[in-house]
């Protein structure tokens, strides 16, 4: 009776064990902190190279190359975990590079790569399902580095901007639907850019004419854009570019962004005098 209690008890902790897989930056080590003092963080796999990661959490920390997705299957099985939270940034290889068995393989489809980013991750959570493995959401577990409402800073203008983001919320919704981005740009209520695959900081630093007086930075999660493995993050880098082109205003959404060293960020927002908009 006493050895089946002891089993039934290991069993429900195994449970609760989880394990971050990580690519790039900083949000990366953010979530590792978050895990490891408010749950059972027993595990870190690396995709990328993260020397904060590393350094932190160097007993917890294995490295895995993308291309040799069966061998973290087989180690997670390894392991007992079935808990999985995925973020970071990891430059995906071709399709023909990625070693996964036949059926993995018929799941994602040779057009994987063809596909636009939800099909994609669409597929992706599909095939680790078959793999018996629990996708955790960002939202559910890393809620300290949500954006909230709490976290507005009320600048110049502040009425002003948001407006203009009001004026143009059908038109930013339509173009979350598209599946191209999870930026833009605006002036005023002029469209100036969007964001495509190469990244939020790469049209930033590709400002044609940075000489606008309200320029509008927003970040939005798109439509049907899965949380456990796609979720929008904004950190420090991006900041400092807001702050360099002079924009006014930043509007994120409602618990719908994660951001890295949450704390710097709004201190260099508040700095720079910049507008920061938590939309519902």
């Amino acid at each position: 009776m006493i050895f089946l209690i002891l089993k039934i008890r290991k069993l429900a902790s195994l449970n609760n064990n989880i394990c971050l897989i990580a690519g790039k930056g900083d949000i990366a080590l953010d979530a590792a902190n978050e895990l490891n003092k408010n749950y059972n963080l027993t595990h870190i796999i690396l995709l990328e190279k993260n020397i904060k990661i590393s350094k932190n959490y160097k007993s917890l920390t294995t490295n895995f190359s993308i291309k040799n997705i069966n061998l973290i299957f087989r180690f997670l099985k390894k392991k007992n975990i079935t808990n999985v939270l995925i973020l970071g940034y990891v430059n995906f290889p071709k399709f023909s590079q990625i070693n996964i068995d036949i059926k993995s393989k018929l799941i994602l489809g040779k057009d994987f790569f063809f596909k636009n980013e939800n099909n994609q991750t669409n597929l992706f959570k599909s095939l680790i399902k078959t793999k018996n493995i629990n996708l955790l959401s960002p939202t559910k577990y890393l809620r300290n580095l949500l954006i909230n409402k709490d976290d507005q800073i009320k600048i110049k203008n502040f009425k002003k901007y948001e407006n203009a983001v009001n004026c143009n919320i059908k038109k930013i919704q339509k173009i979350s639907s598209l599946d191209i981005g999870q930026s833009i740009i605006i002036n005023e209520k002029r469209f100036l850019a969007i964001e495509n695959f190469k990244g939020t900081d790469y049209m930033l630093n590709n400002l044609i004419n940075s000489n606008f007086d309200n320029l509008i930075f927003v970040k939005f999660k798109k439509n049907n854009q899965i949380n456990h493995i796609d979720f929008p993050v904004i950190g420090p880098d991006t900041i400092k570019l807001l702050i360099k082109f002079k924009f006014k205003a930043i509007v994120l959404f409602n618990k719908k962004t994660l951001i890295s060293n949450k704390k710097i960020c709004l201190e260099l927002l508040k700095k720079a005098k910049i507008n920061l908009i938590v939309m519902a």
